[in-house]
């Protein structure tokens, strides 16, 4: 096993750079966990020493007050927090290390004569709780440990210096077989946990778009348009186009299919830009496009796309884009492809259009009427453009 993959736990730096939204979700979890049982000890060790009611627990109470504050403001802050974020992880979870460290060196220094009991366990709780590099938590476990016998040597009779000395090195050593072994076997299962899900993202972009266009796929994009119109509000302002290019047929014939396929791609992304629709995340667009009220393009078939828009506030608006882009498909030069047209169909939805069929419809005719009319021109429903 190489310095590398040590680091890394066993895995590649590339395996466990894929595991690393899963390790931030874990030590956020464990740090809430940590934080919480924090606040409860601190509490209870507070009263016990202001009451008198235990020797093994000696100090100012009023520190142990003061922690108590500190770890139930850091519990508020990371509840509070709406997103789990690298530097909310990291920030929460160095914030714990620091006082779950101080606390115990403070109640060792404030017993010196007695050999350290707390110190110890924090130090394999936090090797088990915390997953970053081995070598960064390998640094971090024995500075706190350094820390903890420089006050043992400074604080207590050389004797039970010794006595800290022993027992920490035996709870390190612990500490460091725990946690390679432990976060080892975590992020097996963050890697098993990963690939599974890139599967299931794979099959879902697979079975939801084209993989000519990038579009989404005839029947995920009525399926999502359905939806849609079904749960939209009749206030909002929403329309369907369709684009269908021009003699297409004569530039498979003419300049072959492979040159077809590149005027259906380039016709794709200029519908895309556009309308500046972005799919983002493909894996979740199903489940994102209804929540974020997001516009959505699709590929019926052959030289046919279909558009879903939202967000706009006018015919006027909605023309001036469509023009926009037929302007910039009459600029494409691919080869001996000078300039792509096509032909638009727009139909805005409404309450009367109870389902996405009636909709695509309207559409499908305003289309059709553009097509009669000398084709490479936009026809809204009910009305010549």
């Amino acid at each position: 096993m190489s310095l590398k993959t040590l680091n890394y736990y066993g895995y590649s730096k590339e395996t466990y750079r894929h595991c690393l939204e899963y390790i931030r979700e874990t030590d956020l979890h464990h740090a809430k966990i940590l934080n919480i049982w924090f606040s409860i000890l601190c509490i209870l060790v507070y009263i016990l020493s202001k009451l008198n009611l235990s020797t093994l627990m000696s100090g100012n109470p009023k520190v142990y007050l003061l922690y108590f504050i500190f770890a139930t403001a850091g519990n508020v802050f990371v509840f509070l927090s709406r997103k789990t974020s690298t530097t909310l992880t990291h920030f929460t979870a160095a914030l714990n290390i620091i006082f779950l460290y101080s606390f115990s060196i403070y109640v060792s220094v404030v017993q010196p004569y007695m050999a350290a009991s707390i110190f110890p366990v924090i130090v394999v709780v936090i090797a088990f709780s915390y997953i970053n590099t081995f070598f960064v938590m390998s640094l971090i476990l024995m500075s706190g440990s350094g820390l903890f016998l420089w006050s043992s040597f400074v604080f207590k009779p050389l004797a039970i210096t010794y006595i800290d000395i022993y027992n920490m090195l035996m709870f390190l050593s612990l500490a460091f077989i725990m946690h390679y072994s432990f976060q080892r076997k975590r992020i097996s299962r963050f890697v098993s946990y990963y690939e599974l899900t890139k599967m299931q993202r794979d099959l879902e972009i697979r079975s939801s778009f084209d993989p000519l266009t990038a579009l989404l796929n005839r029947g995920r994009f009525f399926n999502i348009a359905g939806e849609v119109l079904k749960n939209s509000s009749p206030e909002e302002y929403i329309v369907l186009c369709l684009f269908d290019l021009d003699s297409f047929k004569q530039i498979n014939d003419k300049l072959g299919h492979q040159m077809g396929d590149k005027a259906i791609q380039a016709a794709s992304e200029h519908i895309m830009k556009g309308f500046q629709i972005d799919f983002g995340r493909k894996w979740d667009f199903v489940e994102r496009a209804g929540k974020e009220k997001l516009s959505f393009a699709g590929r019926l078939g052959g030289d046919e796309f279909v558009v879903f828009l939202r967000g706009r506030n006018s015919r006027e608006e909605i023309a001036a884009e469509a023009w926009k882009i037929l302007d910039s498909l009459a600029a494409v030069q691919i080869g001996q492809l000078n300039g792509i047209h096509s032909s638009v169909g727009i139909a805005e939805l409404s309450e009367a259009d109870p389902d996405i069929d009636i909709a695509y419809s309207k559409a499908d005719e305003a289309l059709y009427q553009s097509k009669s009319a000398g084709k490479h021109r936009i026809t809204f429903s009910g009305k010549n453009g």
